[in-house]
């Protein structure tokens, strides 16, 4: 899922780009919890788009979040 959110937002299809990122965000939540360090770097996947669409404050906050969930359990490497 995460390659066909690449094609997507490459492509400037935002919207669907960013509704499958938070899709694959709400099924590692179900799956691992919310704070696994998968979670954490889809996280910071989707707070990326959101920067470079120019919204910062939704980025920001789930930054904050990624770096809380990295303080808790380390940042593995990927």
């Amino acid at each position: 899922m995460g390659n066909l959110v690449e094609i997507y937002f490459n492509a400037g299809k935002h919207k669907e780009a960013e509704r499958l990122c938070r899709r694959s965000l709400a099924i590692y939540e179900a799956a691992l919890g919310r704070d696994h360090a998968d979670v954490a770097w889809c996280l910071q996947h989707l707070a990326s788009m959101l920067q470079q669409m120019g919204r910062h404050a939704e980025a920001n906050e789930l930054i904050a979040r990624a770096k809380a969930i990295f303080a808790k359990h380390g940042k593995p490497n990927r």
